[in-house]
């Protein structure tokens, strides 16, 4: 059984994991406990509302706010307490601000919940699904999905989505996470200030379904 555990002195979040005889499993982070870091990169994060979800027997998700922009998004530990990626990021936008909703009747209710291969986002007014991969918890490249949204790879200094679907938002990350290009539905995006390299192309559709690309830029 997975226990979340609050420390009113210090502020510090913790899971422990406990065996079916009541003791805690040693196996799980250190000898059964492991804090939840308050920042990763640098960058604070609260837990929300207790909301942790385990998949199998290895894989802890968290929904976590972001301090610095109140954005919510989703982290994962192994049970040794090592962080893990979700599509290939650290730290796995949602897309949602905790602010969205304003001014929705309080309270403002985000929680997740695991099934399979995928984490379902509850928000105020509606829920989201998001493919992950349970062997790799990297994106799942469906192919039906994938030809929803087709571009050059690698492109230049213009990302042109060639798609019949009426896009609400682009956000490009690079291999680190950090979210370096944010676009407002265009399908022409100027990507001339970006870096070579490898990135991580999340288009949100009108629908809102959310449809996740690797792209390179040379």
């Amino acid at each position: 059984m997975i226990n979340f555990i609050y420390n009113d002195g210090t502020g510090q979040y913790s899971l422990s994991k406990t065996n079916s005889n009541g003791l805690l499993d040693a196996n799980f982070g250190n000898s059964g406990i492991f804090p939840i870091p308050a920042s990763i990169n640098s960058i604070p994060y609260t837990l929300e509302s207790s909301s942790y979800k385990t998949q199998g027997s290895g894989n802890v998700f968290l929904l976590v706010e972001s301090n610095n922009t109140n954005d919510y998004e989703i982290i994962s530990y192994s049970f040794s307490g090592n962080l893990q990626t979700i599509n290939a990021l650290q730290t796995f936008p949602t897309g949602f601000n905790r602010y969205d909703f304003y001014p929705y009747p309080a309270p403002y209710t985000y929680r997740i919940e695991i099934k399979d291969n995928y984490i379902y986002l509850f928000t105020p007014t509606k829920i989201i699904k998001y493919i992950i991969s349970n062997s790799t918890l990297s994106v799942s490249e469906n192919a039906d999905k994938n030809d929803l949204v087709q571009f050059a790879n690698p492109f230049g200094d213009q990302l042109l989505l060639n798609t019949n679907e009426k896009i609400k938002s682009i956000d490009i990350y690079d291999e680190g996470g950090r979210l370096v290009l944010r676009n407002k539905s265009s399908k022409n995006i100027d990507t001339s200030g970006l870096n070579q390299g490898a990135y991580f192309i999340k288009v949100t559709t009108e629908s809102n379904q959310i449809i996740y690309r690797k792209g390179i830029k040379n």
